[in-house]
């Protein structure tokens, strides 16, 4: 696995491009300019699951919760080659990839009920959540919020 490269930046580095280069879908820009959103998130699907069965896709998790642990310079590393090697984008998995490990991780928010139940659909790629609006006449809408500025 690339992530056992860890331990020496440069080959991780090295591994990172290397798996990059051999798995990047030739023409993926081109097989989605024209999809539908359904077969936009099915791509973004099967890209996430190939990331992580390389052990790219939640490399910055901890160990514990199915991530390699690694740090910011790893992660630096694996952006910097996905842009080199024009990886697909994160995509509709972004929130998910990030957002879980700050706010569902037991050590960051004492959840581990939400974090057991929902961590592992979001690493394997099986669950793909889209946040909607509040509809336009809700009391949560935005659009209908009021504020006053005032003199301090």
């Amino acid at each position: 696995m690339i992530t056992d490269q860890a331990h020496d930046l440069g080959a991780f580095r090295t591994a990172v491009h290397d798996w990059l280069v051999a798995n990047v879908p030739a023409g993926w820009q081109q097989q989605l300019a024209g999809a539908s959103s359904d077969e936009v998130v099915a791509f973004q699907r099967d890209w996430m699951i190939k990331l992580g069965s390389a052990g790219l896709a939640t490399a910055h998790w901890p160990k514990e919760y199915g991530g390699a642990g690694l740090g910011l310079q790893h992660q630096i590393i694996i952006a910097d080659e996905s842009a080199k090697t024009n990886a697909p984008p994160y995509g509709v998995y972004i929130v998910a990839l990030n957002h879980i490990p700050a706010t569902l991780i037991p050590s960051a928010r004492g959840a581990e009920t939400k974090i057991s139940a929902r961590h592992p659909k979001a690493r394997s790629g099986a669950r793909v959540s889209r946040s909607r609006a509040p509809a336009p006449t809700s009391p949560r809408c935005a659009a209908r919020q009021r504020t006053r500025a005032t003199t301090i």
